[in-house]
């Protein structure tokens, strides 16, 4: 999403949808304010859908890495607040089409690994009111927490209310 494409804010509602999806991948990929701006005179609620890195996996064995990715979502959780919305999401742990395999305890470690991460960012959008929500991918996006059991895992690890799962069902 870009700010040219502002216009489809208005048309979407047009259309009768309440909900926008906007994808945030790099920092500041668009003017928030005026996208806020007409996200506000559209009656149109925002959600920022996002994914990890190479560069922001948290699931990553560097501290480094996880940092990074730790400030990546924080910077998705202030876009969404300055959009008006209320919700992240997406596949919020490993970086998007990396492929590793994993045995049991090799899952368990990443997972614990995501969590604390996740740790770090949950309460920092609880003070702004804001949601995240994990999206499980299958087949050739992720081959971390693919699976609604996975997932399930990995929120009761956070264990937040404010920290659940978006199962979408093109790819359920």
């Amino acid at each position: 999403f870009r700010t040219e494409d502002a216009w489809y804010i208005g048309h979407v509602r047009s259309m009768g949808f309440e909900t926008f999806e906007i994808v945030v991948w790099e920092r500041e990929p668009f003017d928030v304010k005026l996208l806020a701006e007409e996200f506000r005179r559209h009656n149109l609620e925002a959600n920022v859908s996002t994914s990890q890195t190479p560069e922001t996996d948290l699931t990553d064995p560097d501290p480094a890495v996880r940092a990074r990715g730790v400030a990546h979502l924080k910077y998705c959780v202030d876009v969404v607040e300055s959009l008006g919305g209320k919700r992240v999401v997406g596949p919020i742990g490993s970086a998007h089409s990396s492929f590793k395999l994993r045995g049991p305890e090799e899952f368990q470690r990443d997972l614990e690994l995501c969590a604390a991460a996740l740790g770090e960012v949950v309460p920092y959008a609880v003070d702004r009111g804001i949601d995240l929500a994990f999206e499980p991918l299958n087949r050739y996006e992720s081959s971390f927490c693919t699976r609604a059991d996975e997932v399930v895992q990995l929120v009761d690890a956070v264990g937040s209310p404010t920290f659940g799962m978006m199962l979408d069902t093109f790819h359920a």
